[in-house]
């Protein structure tokens, strides 16, 4: 089973609030990822020191054992998206309901609240071709760091190879990864391997797709992900 997640925050609010939290979101995303985290998990990790190692803390013991292969990702102020490939079943589930339970105990412990910071369960779509898996790598990788961009998406799309090099620079997406600029220990790049020749072959693909922006997302019927 492959799908793509939007999670969005409640009532449009933020989900992250500094860069402390992108930062942790990163942690989660690979140590969350693992049916053999202890509840405590944090508290291990943070005890390997400063910086971003993925490592598996010792006391762990074992092997890594992932709920899901993400594909891609795409972290924003007051959503996130994962595209995901399930290894067992409920693989997915177990895995988006840690993750959104960590994110909102962390959120309202620093920046005050209680309950869920996200906006009921999430939306989700089954991948079902080809085509629609190659369009994700575009939607999650590209149209949404885009929407960062000074000027907004327009201006991005008017300007691809500045807003394309502007978005490398994101830390919270997977775009560095299928660029072929980062090999995050995050992602599983196959399945993008075998959708495109390489990164630059990608990156043409994702320039035609972004000048086509309004009517491919119509063909899509991408406002069901909205």
């Amino acid at each position: 089973m492959i799908l793509h997640i939007i999670k969005r925050g409640g009532r449009g609010m933020p989900i992250v609030a500094d860069e402390d939290d992108r930062w942790r979101y990163l942690k989660r995303l690979y140590y969350l990822n693992d049916k053999n985290h202890p509840a405590r998990w944090e508290r291990d990790v943070d005890a390997l020191g400063s910086g971003l190692h993925f490592q598996r803390p010792e006391a762990w013991g074992g092997k890594r054992d992932p709920y899901v292969d993400i594909l891609s990702y795409c972290l924003m102020d007051n959503h996130h998206h994962l595209f995901l490939s399930e290894r067992d079943e409920g693989g997915v589930a177990a895995f988006v309901k840690s993750l959104s339970s960590s994110m909102s105990q962390a959120y309202n412990g620093k920046h005050g609240g209680d309950g869920s910071i996200f906006q009921g369960p999430p939306k989700k779509r089954f991948v079902e071709d080809d085509d629609y898996l190659k369009f994700l790598y575009v939607y999650i990788n590209v149209k949404n760091p885009f929407e960062r961009y000074p000027g907004g998406i327009q201006e991005a799309i008017d300007n691809f190879d500045a807003a394309w090099e502007s978005s490398l620079k994101y830390d919270f997406s997977s775009l560095p990864d299928c660029a072929g600029k980062r090999a995050s220990p995050i992602v599983l790049l196959d399945m993008f391997n075998d959708s495109f020749v390489d990164s630059a072959d990608f990156k043409e693909f994702a320039r035609v797709q972004m000048r086509r922006y309004q009517q491919f997302l119509n063909d899509v019927d991408v406002d069901d992900l909205e």
